[in-house]
C-alpha cells in the first residue's frame, strides 16, 4: 500500500498532491516549508500545513472523528464546501481512490480502478463502486481490498498510525501517543502480531489478568458482608447441623401438644384479636357514656319565659309597659320556644344514636367474652399453654438463628468457590506466561529481520549498535526494548533519551520494520513529520543518505516534512537542497496562499 494522489473538489482551497509511488517511489516525497520572509517576525514557518496534511490523509483513510479534536470536526464550518478524493495503490497493482466530504464524513464512496492519477471530482454516483457508506461498511471494504494479512486479525487502521507519525508520537518506538492512556492490551497484542508472533498468549493474559481482578473485587464485597472467619467454615457446617436437629426436636414437641388446627386458630385469636377487640370495645362504650351523660343534661336544662312575672316587675316599678313592647317581647318568647324544641329534638336523636349503638357494643363485648371465655376452657391448663408459648418462642429464635448462619455458610462457600475460581484462572495465566516466554525464547523471522536492519540502520546513522529484543516483565507480560549501545564500552548510550535522539530511533525502527516486510502484503509506506528537526548537520545527511538506499529499490515510500531551517549543511555551509522532483508540496509564510489550505490559520 502506497500514496499515489490527494485533492478536493476545491483546488483554489487545497491545491493537488501528487505522491511519488509505484515505479517512482525510489524518490522521496518532500513537504517542504520555506521560509519567504525572514525579517518579519510575525511570521512562523511551523504553522504553514505541513503537519496538518497527515491529519488530512488519517482523516481519507478513514479515521473516525466524530467528538474528537480534528480540525475538520472543531472548524467543519469553515471546510463543510470541501470533498476530497485520496487515490491509493494497492498490493495487486491496481488504485483505490476514496471520496470523503467535511460535511457529510459518514457517507464514503469507494472505486477501484486500474489508471493513475485520475481526477474523480465529476464521477457519477453509479460511477462508484460503493456509494454512501457508512464508516465501518468504508473500513470493512477497505481492509478487504487492501488485504494487509501480516497483521491479520486486525484491520488497517491499527497499524496506520505507526506510519504517519507526527510530533508527539516520537516519545516511543512502540507505544504511540493514542496508546499512552489505557492499558497495554489495547496495543500489545497487536505489536506481538506485527512483529510475527502469535498474539492469543498475550491476549489472554491479559484477559486473564482482568478476570482474575474482577473475582478478587467480588471476594473483597463477599468478605465484607461476613462476620465470621473464613476458617469457620467446617465448625459453621457442624453447628448448622446441630441447630437443624434442635429445630426438628422443638418442632415435634410442639406437636405432641395434639392441638388441633382450629385450636391453634382459637389460641391466636385468643392471645391476639379477641383480646385487642375488647380493650377496643370498653373504650368506645366509656366515650358513648360521657356523651349520653352530656346530653342528658343538656335535655334537662330549658329556657323558660313568663310574661306575666315580667309584668308584675313593671307595675311594681311603676313604669308604664307599652303594648308595642309587649307584642315585641312575645314574638321573641315565641322564637326562642321554637328554637328550644328543635334543639331538643337534635338531642333527644342523638341520644337514641349513642344508645343503639352502645347496646350494639354491648352486645359484641358479651360475644367477644363469651368467645374468650369458650377459648379458655379449652386451653384450661395453665402451665400447658404456657410451655406452648416458650416452645414457640425458642422455635422462632432456632429459625432466625439457622437463617442467619446459613446467609454466612453460603457468602463463606461463595468465596471458597471464588478462591478455587482465582486458583484456575491462575494456573490459566500461568500457561500463558509460559507461552509467552516460549514465543520470545524462539523469536520469529520477522522480529529477527526488524532487529537486525534496525541494528544495522542505528550502526550507520548514529554510530551506536541499535539493540531490539523482547523479555518477560515481572508481572509475565511482553515487553519490548530498545536500547543503544556504545559501540566500543558496549554501555547504554544516553543519547537515547535526548528529543532528537527519540526522533530518528523511532524513525530508524518504522524503516527497519517496513524493509522487513517489503515483499509482504503490509503497508509500504510512512510519513515522518519534522524528522530532521533538533539533529546535528552529520546525522541529517546520514540518515538521508540511508533513506534514499532503503527506498531505492521503489518498494517503500518515503514522506517527510522539513523547514528549510531544518535543512543539513556541507561543510562549506551550503544546504544540502532536494530535487524538485522529490518536493511533492510546497509550502511557504508569504500569507494565506503559501498554506495546506490556502485560508487564514485556524
Amino acid at each position: 500500500m502506497q500514496l499515489s494522489r490527494l485533492y478536493c473538489n476545491r483546488p483554489d482551497v487545497f491545491g493537488p498532491i501528487e505522491f511519488n509511488s509505484r515505479d517512482q517511489s525510489h524518490l522521496l516525497n518532500v513537504v517542504f516549508g520555506a521560509v519567504r520572509q525572514p525579517k518579519n517576525k510575525n511570521r512562523d514557518s511551523h504553522n504553514l500545513g505541513k503537519t496538518t496534511l497527515i491529519h488530512v490523509i488519517d482523516f481519507m483513510l478513514l479515521k473516525d472523528i466524530t467528538g474528537s479534536s480534528h480540525f475538520f470536526e472543531t472548524h467543519a464550518h469553515r471546510f463543510e464546501m470541501l470533498t476530497l478524493f485520496f487515490e491509493i495503490s494497492v498490493g495487486d497493482g491496481t488504485m483505490v481512490t476514496i471520496r470523503r466530504s467535511v460535511a457529510e464524513p459518514t457517507k464514503i464512496a469507494i472505486v477501484r480502478h486500474e489508471d493513475v492519477l485520475l481526477d474523480l471530482c465529476k464521477n457519477p454516483p453509479e460511477a462508484w463502486d460503493h456509494e454512501d457508506l457508512s464508516l465501518s461498511a468504508a473500513r470493512e471494504i477497505l481492509d478487504g481490498i487492501l488485504n494487509l494479512r501480516v497483521i491479520e486479525p486486525y484491520d488497517f487502521r491499527k497499524a496506520q498510525t505507526y506510519f504517519l507519525r507526527t510530533q508527539a508520537d516520537y516519545n516511543s518506538v512502540l507505544q504511540l501517543q493514542k496508546f499512552q492512556v489505557g492499558q497495554h492490551k489495547f496495543w500489545k497484542p497487536f505489536v506481538m502480531t506485527m512483529l510475527g508472533f502469535d498474539e492469543k498468549p498475550v491476549m489472554r493474559k491479559y484477559e486473564l489478568d482482568q478476570r482474575i481482578e474482577t473475582a478478587e473485587e467480588n471476594k473483597k464485597k463477599r468478605e465484607a458482608e461476613l462476620q465470621v472467619e473464613e476458617h469457620d467454615l467446617l465448625r459453621m457446617n457442624a453447628e448448622i447441623a446441630s441447630l437443624r436437629t434442635q429445630l426438628k426436636e422443638t418442632e415435634e414437641q410442639l406437636d405432641r401438644f395434639e392441638f388441633s388446627d382450629q385450636e391453634r386458630r382459637m389460641m391466636t385469636e385468643l392471645v391476639g384479636d379477641i383480646e385487642a377487640r375488647v380493650r377496643d370495645i370498653n373504650g368506645e362504650l366509656y366515650n358513648i357514656e360521657i356523651d349520653v351523660r352530656n346530653v342528658e343534661k343538656a335535655l334537662s336544662s330549658k329556657l323558660d319565659f313568663k310574661l306575666s312575672e315580667i309584668e308584675k316587675i313593671f307595675e311594681e316599678t311603676g313604669v308604664h309597659f307599652p303594648n308595642q313592647l309587649k307584642r315585641n317581647y312575645e314574638q321573641l318568647v315565641d322564637f326562642n320556644r321554637a328554637l328550644s324544641r328543635e334543639r331538643n329534638q337534635s338531642l333527644r336523636d342523638r341520644r337514641k344514636q349513642l344508645l343503639d349503638a352502645q347496646s350494639s357494643l354491648r352486645d359484641e363485648k358479651e360475644a367477644e367474652d363469651a368467645k374468650r371465655q369458650q377459648y379458655r376452657s379449652i386451653l384450661q391448663d395453665s402451665d400447658t399453654l404456657e410451655k406452648f408459648k416458650a416452645l414457640q418462642r425458642g422455635l422462632s429464635e432456632q429459625r432466625a438463628e439457622l437463617t442467619y448462619l446459613e446467609g454466612q455458610y453460603a457468602r463463606l462457600t461463595e468465596i471458597s468457590a471464588i478462591e478455587d475460581q482465582i486458583s484456575e484462572l491462575k494456573r490459566d495465566r500461568s500457561v500463558a506466561q509460559d507461552e509467552i516466554k516460549q514465543q520470545i525464547i524462539k523469536s520469529t523471522t520477522p522480529m529477527d529481520r526488524i532487529a537486525e536492519n534496525f541494528r544495522t540502520y542505528c550502526k550507520r546513522v548514529l554510530d551506536h549498535d541499535g539493540l531490539f529484543f523482547l523479555n518477560q516483565n515481572t508481572y509475565g507480560n511482553a515487553e519490548f526494548k530498545i536500547e543503544l549501545k556504545e559501540r566500543i564500552s558496549s554501555k547504554a548510550s544516553r543519547q537515547a533519551d535526548g528529543k532528537s535522539y527519540k526522533q530518528i530511533v523511532c524513525a530508524l525502527f518504522d524503516l527497519a520494520l517496513l524493509k522487513a516486510y517489503e515483499d509482504a502484503p503490509f503497508y509500504h509506506f510512512v510519513y515522518h513529520d519534522g524528522i530532521l528537526e533538533g539533529l546535528d548537520d552529520r546525522k541529517k545527511t546520514l540518515f538521508l543518505e540511508l533513506v534514499h538506499e532503503i527506498i531505492a529499490p521503489s518498494k517503500i515510500q518515503y514522506i517527510l516534512s522539513v523547514i528549510d531551517a531544518d535543512l543539513p549543511r556541507l561543510e562549506d555551509g551550503s544546504k544540502v537542497e532536494f530535487d524538485t522532483d522529490e518536493i511533492i508540496l510546497q509550502l511557504d509564510d508569504s500569507g494565506d496562499k503559501g498554506r495546506l489550505f490556502r485560508m487564514a490559520e485556524f
